[in-house]
């Protein structure tokens, strides 16, 4: 991939944008190429007014392209000698601005570029070039149309090769070629701190894809749907949109999932007036017995999970059918944590047993609870399943299925993204200073908003490797409780099955030395994943 100066695009997201569909399609060259986008030079002694070119393309020793973008229809008049752009006369054709920004580029580096071939050329990426005409003017391999963009490296490399029998210039050595790179970055400051990264990357990161919007499409017109996804497709969004449509045509709507924080994370997306019914399942449970079974959760509550596992959902089945709540629509996100059990039970809830709407999302990897079974109704269900993730960065995603390989890919604008940060080492006490080297550094020299930092255990906070750390350069570590507050002046603690189903844009994983080997890969697929753009893993070395 090529080394991009800035590394992500730094304008909005937008596919139709000529200049961020070249930005992207120019990453993948290969890392022999630096490219600059959108460089100005100015009050040089030689230069002095300010010239911005679109895209700076080197080798690294031999050839410097620059590259001067137009969007939409281009036309040239022979007659006139002129350009029009959608139809609308240019005060400058593209030809004249890309020969005055390179002649710039070779006054203002003078010497340090007089053994590299310097050229320029066009490229037009909303439109395609005549077959018959010819503009005297310009060569046209130098001019770039859309099939650029569906090989780039070979369209970069005839340029190349091009502009390389033209000028018939030997080059330059590799530190003379890395010198000339510096020396750009430099004047720009192109290299932002990880904080400026980690909000970059966040708005990058596409929150639906065309394959959740066929998903969404699928659940309006079948009474039964089950959808499998990895780790950040959109499963919580989907689940969270189908039953706001649902409920917005008047029917009943029941949302259940099994993490406290991750239910009052829905309830609070939506409107005030919306009577969707959000839940977790053992929150509804427990509403239900105690209006229908008086007295009966104060006398068998145990602090056990084979209290909330078991006991319960057979309570339920001492309700009267006709005393229990039903619903037109009823969505389960979190599927994979639900007993099969409690599955039928639910099934119940609908008014049709035929035709009313049940849905359910799930993601069998992350099943770290060990419930997860089987679907009643499965067999009668329509089966989807979603394998782009939204929700974190190229790196991030390639970390993922290293842990646990699976079909999930990234979405096409999703960013590439920092490096996964694995830490390890033979003791505990080792680990924490370098946990807390590396908060001290990212919210100091890298400007990371402490709210930004999350960090997941599978432990509680007095066992944690964490527990003697109060605070790091004076910011508290607080513990996050049942809802993650991402507006918190803290850094946030909390364990992994608290924040199952929730994101954050840096994530710290530790405490993981207690999990048994064939939970391993469960545990921190699942713990990663809630990682959007910079995660840290903490573990201890196997001996």
């Amino acid at each position: 991939m090529a080394i991009m100066f800035p590394p992500i695009f730094p304008g909005m997201v937008n596919p139709v944008d000529p200049e961020f569909t070249v930005f992207e399609s120019l990453k993948k060259l290969s890392d022999d190429f630096f490219i600059f986008y959108s460089k100005r030079f100015k009050g040089v002694e030689r230069a002095k007014e300010e010239v911005e070119i679109d895209f700076i393309i080197f080798d690294g020793q031999k050839t410097i392209l620059c590259l001067e973008v137009k969007g939409g229809e281009l036309a040239y008049d022979p007659a006139m000698q002129s350009w029009s752009q959608n139809g609308k006369p240019m005060k400058v054709g593209p030809d004249r601005q890309a020969t005055a920004a390179c002649h710039s580029l070779i006054r203002y580096m003078g010497i340090r570029v007089r053994n590299i071939n310097v050229d320029w050329a066009l490229c037009f990426p909303q439109c395609s070039k005549p077959n018959s005409t010819r503009i005297p003017e310009i060569d046209p391999q130098l001019i770039l149309d859309e099939s650029f963009l569906i090989n780039v490296e070979q369209s970069i490399s005839a340029i190349f090769s091009l502009i390389a029998i033209r000028h018939q210039r030997s080059g330059v050595s590799k530190q003379e070629g890395q010198d000339i790179v510096n020396s750009w970055n430099r004047t720009q400051s192109f290299v932002p701190k990880i904080g400026v990264r980690i909000i970059r990357d966040s708005e990058q990161l596409v929150k639906i894809s065309t394959e959740q919007f066929e998903i969404l499409e699928d659940l309006e017109i079948n009474p039964r749907v089950v959808v499998s996804g990895y780790a950040g497709t959109g499963k919580t969004l989907l689940a969270q949109e189908h039953a706001r449509r649902r409920e917005s045509i008047g029917g009943k709507v029941l949302l259940l999932c099994y993490n406290k924080a991750l239910a009052k994370k829905i309830r609070y997306g939506y409107q005030r007036d919306s009577n969707v019914q959000v839940s977790t399942f053992h929150s509804f449970s427990k509403r239900l017995i105690e209006e229908k079974l008086p007295g009966w959760w104060e006398s068998n509550k145990k602090q056990t999970q084979s209290f909330w596992d078991d006991e319960v959902p057979l309570a339920l089945l001492e309700i009267e059918p006709t005393e229990i709540p039903k619903f037109d629509v009823i969505v389960i996100d979190e599927g994979q944590d639900f007993k099969t059990d409690w599955l039928e039970f639910i099934e119940g809830l609908l008014k049709d047993q035929k035709m009313g709407s049940l849905c359910m999302f799930l993601d069998e990897q992350q099943d770290i609870f060990k419930h997860w079974s089987s679907i009643p109704w499965l067999e009668r269900s329509t089966k989807k399943i979603l394998r782009k993730n939204c929700r974190n960065t190229r790196n991030i995603i390639g970390y993922l299925i290293d842990i646990l390989p699976s079909e999930m890919t990234p979405n096409n604008l999703s960013p590439e993204g920092l490096s996964v940060v694995i830490r390890e080492a033979e003791e505990q006490s080792v680990l924490r200073k370098q946990i807390e080297k590396d908060l001290r550094e990212l919210l100091a020299k890298e400007e990371v908003q402490p709210s930004d930092i999350v960090i997941l255990s599978k432990a509680p906070f007095e066992e944690s490797i964490l527990k003697p750390i109060q605070s790091v350069n004076g910011i508290p570590l607080v513990s996050m409780g049942d809802r993650f507050d991402s507006r918190k002046k803290e850094i946030q603690y909390t364990t992994i099955r608290v924040f199952k189903g929730l994101e954050a844009p840096v994530v710290f994983v530790v405490d993981l030395i207690d999990v048994q080997s064939d939970d391993f890969a469960k545990v921190l697929y699942t713990s990663a994943s809630r990682a959007q753009v910079l995660l840290y893993t903490f573990t201890i070395k196997r001996r």
